[in-house]
């Protein structure tokens, strides 16, 4: 199982995907898509939670 984050749920508009093997290796892409797309580093608690909450399992 691997897993997925689309930055469009979080950034309205944004067509970055991230994806990885844990939880853990998508929040590390996402943080560093936010960075180097969004000049938003390091994300707020707040993101950080909107971003786990919308990260999915793909089979």
């Amino acid at each position: 199982m691997s897993f997925e984050f689309e930055c469009t749920n979080v950034v309205p508009g944004c067509e970055g995907k991230v994806s990885g093997e844990t939880v853990e290796e998508v929040l590390g892409k996402a943080a560093e898509h936010a960075k180097e797309t969004h000049g938003l580093a390091p994300l707020d608690e707040a993101t950080v939670d909107k971003v786990k909450a919308s990260i999915v399992a793909v089979s």
